[in-house]
């Protein structure tokens, strides 16, 4: 068992030796989590003052650096406060240096079941290049405070209950300078009925937690949906990383988990049934296109975790409401973690042999309801087949003729006055032309042979061969 890290980055070997290994999304979006609001512990002495980081004006320093305007109020061009801020509001974050091909996705997770939002008590910020396939996950810590444009200084985690996906990008664009591309919300109950669904999860605990959750014990533990839940969710005193730690490692765990043994063949049935308790603005279709970019993350070395450090933060009590702690961030110190995550991307190295063994597990996946193609793409190809058919035809001429006896003849004679007869007779013995016809006329068959790939296809083949798109 490894010792609780302390640095900022949870670095994967010391989660691998906690944890089985194990994929984004992506799945990105290919992982639940899921954190209940805790229960706000006044601090026996609050801390009344804020942290320098929270000034009314911009400094000298920061104004050239962030491009503020002198003639504009401190939030700029952002919407102004609608009610007067119990903090004064910093000016907004220059934008983070991604690069052109990054994507941000905020995973988030209420205490609240479908289809009520709440506070969005876990925050992850995943960050990931879909062409190096390579991701990195930041903990925000759930009552850290922040700007929320157009309403007040508020905890962050209320953005996208008052003003849903709007709202939350603009939030997260001015505190810290990233710009959100997707998004999804995971219910309280998605997570618990999940977990519950795989047979539970067995997660490595780092240290004894005697007083929470009925007790926990460090060291391999099996926990089911709501023991896992409450291990996200609790917190001792002030201590917010802690938690951010233990979201991670949760994190990393169902995301390897669902990257092996072909579990992500599922994806899109789980997406599908779980869609009423899903909030997202991503489609099934995206989900099961990003596939290729989950096995890749899962790969050793390219998902990197991060979390803030205890100086990055400070405790303070909101007044007038009961002594509710609130977490104050200093931003000078914040602001390197997150380009530290972003720089993590930037590693185009090639993948290695574990790629290729998750790729040929998901193609032998007896629960598979697609199948991929050798390039993990599902694709609809229109095949059409031209067949030149030479058919030797014994042609059965069966003539409608006028004639004088009211019998067919092969050659048709037409009397000076012609009587037709009104119930045409069919010779029983049908005459055969002596010369069979071959007609050359090539019968183009354009029976569209149709070849829906993706098929359900059970049986393996002898090789597999997928496509990584190069670097």
């Amino acid at each position: 068992m490894c010792a609780a890290p302390s640095a900022r980055v949870i670095t994967r070997r010391c989660l691998a030796v906690c944890l089985a290994a194990g994929s984004l999304l992506l799945a990105v979006s290919c992982a639940w989590l899921s954190a209940p609001a805790p229960t706000p512990t006044p601090s026996a002495s609050p801390p009344p003052a804020p942290t320098a980081s929270a000034t009314a004006q911009p400094s000298p320093v920061l104004s050239p650096t962030f491009g503020l305007n002198p003639d504009l109020p401190v939030w700029q061009d952002y919407p102004a406060p609608r009610q007067t801020p119990v903090l004064p509001i910093p000016p907004p974050e220059a934008p983070l240096n991604l690069g052109d091909e990054v994507r941000v996705l905020v995973l988030m997770g209420t205490d609240q079941d479908a289809p009520f939002v709440g506070r969005t008590d876990a925050m992850l910020l995943i960050l990931y290049h879909p062409r190096f396939g390579r991701a990195s996950v930041v903990a925000l810590p759930a009552d850290l405070m922040g700007y929320l444009p157009g309403h007040t200084m508020q905890r962050i985690q209320t953005a996208y209950g008052l003003g849903g996906l709007d709202l939350l990008q603009q939030t997260l664009r001015y505190n810290f300078g990233l710009p959100v591309d997707d998004f999804a919300l995971v219910n309280a109950d998605l997570f618990s009925d999940y977990v519950d669904e795989e047979g539970g999860l067995e997660i490595t605990v780092l240290r004894d937690y005697p007083e929470a959750c009925g007790g926990i014990r460090a060291g391999p533990v099996r926990m089911d949906g709501q023991k896992l839940l409450c291990y996200v969710s609790f917190r001792e005193e002030n201590d917010e990383i802690d938690r951010n730690i233990r979201q991670l490692q949760v994190f990393e765990l169902i995301f390897m988990r669902m990257a092996q043994g072909g579990a992500l063949s599922r994806l899109d049935e789980l997406s599908k049934r779980y869609q009423a308790v899903l909030a997202t603005n991503l489609t099934p279709a995206d989900l099961v296109e990003n596939i290729p970019l989950a096995l890749r993350v899962a790969d050793v070395g390219r998902l990197g975790l991060y979390t803030l450090s205890r100086a990055d933060i400070s405790a303070w009590s909101l007044p007038g409401q009961g002594g509710a702690m609130v977490f104050l961030p200093n931003r000078e110190r914040i602001r390197p973690v997150l380009q530290q995550a972003a720089d993590f991307l930037n590693d185009p190295g090639p993948v290695t042999d574990r790629v290729l063994t998750l790729q040929y597990e998901l193609t032998r996946s007896p629960t598979a309801t697609i199948t991929l193609t050798p390039t993990l793409t599902p694709t609809r190809t229109r095949t059409i087949t031209l067949t030149r058919t030479i058919t030797r035809t014994r042609t059965i001429t069966a003539t409608r003729t006028a004639t004088r006896t009211g019998t067919i003849t092969r050659t048709p004679t037409i009397s000076a006055t012609p009587t037709i007869s009104t119930t045409p007779t069919i010779s029983t013995t049908p005459t055969i032309s002596a010369t069979p016809t071959i007609t050359l006329t090539p019968t183009i068959t354009l029976t569209h042979t149709i070849t829906l790939t993706p098929t359900i296809t059970l049986t393996p083949s002898p090789t597999v061969t997928f496509t990584i798109p190069p670097p």
